[in-house]
């Protein structure tokens, strides 16, 4: 099983990114990603709380998996 987390990481005293991390099955972390695009929405308010993120998509090993919600 593969897991994909989503977290709320602080980087550093006021700087937050939506992130979500790629769990292999035996436990390795894969990958993680920092949302790039931050929605300007005005009832949410997302770009207060969240930096865009500043890794640039990166390929790893493919895994092929069900996702279940």
């Amino acid at each position: 099983m593969v897991v994909i987390a989503s977290l709320f990481e602080k980087r550093a005293s006021g700087l937050y990114h939506n992130t979500a991390a790629v769990i292999d099955a035996d436990g390795s972390l894969l990958g993680i990603y920092r949302k790039m695009h931050i929605p300007d929405d005005p009832l949410l308010l997302r770009e207060v709380y969240f930096t865009p993120g500043d890794l640039a998509f990166a390929p790893g090993k493919r895994v092929m998996a069900r996702l279940a919600c």
